[in-house]
C-alpha cells in the first residue's frame, strides 16, 4: 500500500462506484421480488388502506380478465359485484382499524364471497387478507389479498 494520500476526486469516484454497485444489487432484488410475486399460484392484489390497487399479479389478471394497467390506481371494489361494494368499503375501514389487520386471516368465513371479472361474470372466491406497514417517510399501510377461486360445495362432496 502506498503512503500517498488519496485525492478528494479519487474518494468521490470510490463513493460513486460503491453506490452504483449497491443500487444495481437493490434493483436486482426488487426485480426478483416482482418476478416471485407475479408467479404465485394465487392471485395477489395489494391495495393502499384507501382501497386503491397498487399491485395486481399475473394470476389475478387471469382470474379477473383485466390487465394490471386497467386495475392499478383504481378501487379494489371494481372487482366485486355491485351489491357488495358499499359494504366492502365499510368492512375495509374496520379491517384497517382492527387488531386483526397484522395477522393473515380468511375473509368471510362461512359466507360466500364473489369476484367480478371484466366480462361481468361472478365467480366464487376465497380471500386471505394480511397487512403490511412500510417504514420511512414515504411509508404507508397496505392490505394484501391472496385470492383464489373457491371450490363449490357440490364439487367438494362429489
Amino acid at each position: 500500500m502506498s503512503d500517498e494520500p488519496i485525492s478528494e476526486m479519487d474518494q468521490l469516484r470510490e463513493i460513486v462506484r460503491v453506490n452504483l454497485e449497491r443500487d444495481k444489487a437493490t434493483a436486482e432484488i426488487i426485480s426478483l421480488a416482482h418476478l416471485v410475486l407475479d408467479a404465485l399460484p394465487d392471485g395477489l392484489i395489494v391495495t393502499k388502506a384507501s382501497g386503491e390497487v397498487v399491485f395486481f399479479n399475473s394470476r389475478a389478471q387471469h382470474m379477473f380478465k383485466y390487465h394490471r394497467d386497467q386495475v392499478i390506481g383504481r378501487p379494489i371494489e371494481m372487482l366485486l359485484p355491485e351489491r357488495y361494494r358499499e359494504t366492502h368499503v365499510r368492512q375495509r375501514a374496520l379491517f384497517n382499524d382492527s387488531d386483526y389487520a397484522p395477522y393473515p386471516h380468511t375473509m368471510g368465513q362461512g359466507i360466500d364471497i364473489f369476484g367480478l371479472d371484466k366480462d361481468g361474470n361472478e365467480f366464487p372466491i376465497v380471500v386471505t387478507l394480511s397487512q403490511m406497514i412500510t417504514p420511512g417517510e414515504s411509508g404507508g399501510m397496505y392490505d394484501m389479498a391472496s385470492v383464489r377461486r373457491a371450490i363449490p360445495a357440490a364439487t367438494k362432496e362429489e
